[in-house]
């Protein structure tokens, strides 16, 4: 499995269809997710450490809206049942104990259990009173509790229980066509499935459950788009302060997709970025009639936030167009790379304006600074809006990303019969998209990949790299780097 084709999906010994007989349930079968297994590994390993056993532990699990963390509960349950191991489900305000023996409702108040016990608990069943009654002292609950972000939920747990956050990763494109292909009445097309995962976001609802109802579809289209139109800079700060914080509600949910840093850590902090790259664009047209001060007071302070420096490169991009519509000079620099090898992992290019640390790669860097080449774009260029169905470009005109776009770089102008592409970036790695080809042999008036220039605009001070793509074609393109001060 190449790179590109692991990032699409995510599978992981144990996953597999698991049949549900369970009367009113709406799929006959649910697809167990890797990060099903994650979750409930980490989950069985918490429950093993040693704490004060009259002590009630209490884990949230959360996540993305709609990605199916209540599906997760009944995953839980199965598993523990198979592994014969006690468990405990609260449903519609009872506990049904689950143990070799049979299920049985447990007495309300009764607490007598002889060890922490398993006690799965789905937000949307669980009244706050609920929650506060499970997680007293000496209740020997070791509560799962499934919510959506969102803190006010789980407050009852800050003062009577150890507790921990874990947080859900949301799908991959692969693992949601697994699912659609296997739908009865008709399976849902791929394309269909498609569109809404780029358009909407990576969420199960949305790409299952809705597909086949166009309206839910379109008035939901319809509500990113009016909160999209009418968002300001002060609300989009605040909506970014709140996701970091595990809040999330009708607006944010539709706009910030909330992750994890590390695919393996469950435990690990919680990073947001835009939803997905079609949101990111509408983001960014909406963002470009701000005062180029407030979008750089905007990228320096989420810069210097890990977990949304996504959306600090968003303001980096907005800000750089600006600049280069306003006319700039920047100074290229080739970017280097070390010589071929007969390794499977992809040659690396690496940014030359800092120095890098490996010695062969700063021998090559020295030599790039002598090719050195100034880009003078001058003030006053028309500009024009670009969509991926864009089949001609003029000379000496930026093009900038029109708002339904989702193409393989940023902006683009040709001049003097070269063609330069544009890649605003502050990430530490950022690779070319493959759909750069697509865009060069279906547009009339573009040149041929030898007569293309890549260039990565980064912030100074800044090594970017970028792995070298597979497709032999992209091969001939050697990207270069500028910096941008801000």
């Amino acid at each position: 499995m190449t790179e590109e084709e692991e990032s699409d999906d995510d599978i992981i010994e144990g996953c597999h269809f698991l049949k549900v007989d369970i009367k009113y349930f709406d799929f006959p079968r649910i697809w167990i997710r890797a990060e099903y297994i994650r979750l409930y590994e980490a989950l069985e390993a918490r429950y093993r450490m040693h704490l004060n056993p009259n002590t009630a532990r209490a884990v949230v699990v959360t996540g993305q809206p709609g990605i199916g963390k209540s599906i997760w509960i009944y995953y839980a349950l199965r598993r523990r049942l198979a592994e014969k191991k006690s468990v405990i489900w609260y449903y519609e305000g009872t506990r049904y104990l689950f143990v070799e023996e049979g299920v049985y409702k447990v007495p309300d108040g009764f607490r007598r259990f002889k060890s922490l016990v398993w006690t799965l608990v789905d937000s949307g069943n669980a009244k706050d009173e609920v929650l506060k009654d499970l997680v007293m002292p000496h209740a020997r609950h070791f509560v799962i509790y499934c919510t959506s972000p969102s803190q006010d939920r789980w407050r009852h747990l800050y003062k009577t229980a150890h507790k921990s956050t874990f947080i859900m990763n949301p799908w991959k494109r692969k693992e949601i066509l697994r699912v659609t292909s296997t739908l009865q009445s008709g399976a849902i097309p791929d394309e269909s499935v498609n569109r809404v995962f780029h358009e909407l976001g990576p969420i199960a609802r949305l790409c299952i459950n809705y597909l086949g109802f166009d309206d839910a579809i379109e008035e939901y289209r319809e509500c990113v788009e009016s909160a999209i139109s009418n968002i300001t800079a002060s609300e989009v700060e605040k909506l970014l302060r709140d996701c970091l914080s595990l809040k999330m509600d009708a607006i944010s949910r539709k706009i910030c997709l909330i992750s994890r840093r590390d695919k393996e850590n469950v435990r690990s902090a919680v990073i947001v970025s835009p939803i997905t790259p079609f949101i990111k664009s509408r983001l960014a047209n909406r963002l470009r009639s701000l005062e180029r001060s407030e979008l750089i007071r905007l990228y320096k302070h989420f810069s210097n936030v890990p977990e949304s420096r996504v959306f600090a490169g968003l303001y980096f991009e907005v800000t750089g167009q600006q600049c280069l519509q306003d006319g700039a000079t920047l100074e290229l620099l080739p970017m280097v790379k070390l010589p071929s090898s007969r390794s499977k992992t992809k040659p690396q290019w690496y940014s030359s304006h800092v120095v890098i640390e490996d010695e062969t790669l700063e021998a090559f860097r020295k030599q790039v600074l002598k090719e050195q080449k100034s880009l003078t774009i001058p003030q006053g260029l028309p500009v024009e809006e670009y969509t991926g169905n864009c089949t001609s470009i003029a000379p000496n005109v930026i093009y900038v990303p029109a708002s339904k776009n989702q193409v393989a770089f940023d902006s683009f102008i040709l001049m003097d019969g070269l063609l330069y592409l544009f890649q605003f970036s502050i990430a530490s790695n950022h690779d070319i998209k493959p759909g750069l080809l697509d865009f060069i042999h279906k547009t009339s008036g573009c040149p041929s990949i030898d007569n293309c220039c890549f260039v990565f605009i980064h912030p100074p001070d800044h090594v970017l790299v970028c792995p070298q793509p597979w497709r032999l074609e992209m091969q001939k393109l050697c990207p270069f780097s500028a910096v941008l001060n801000m």
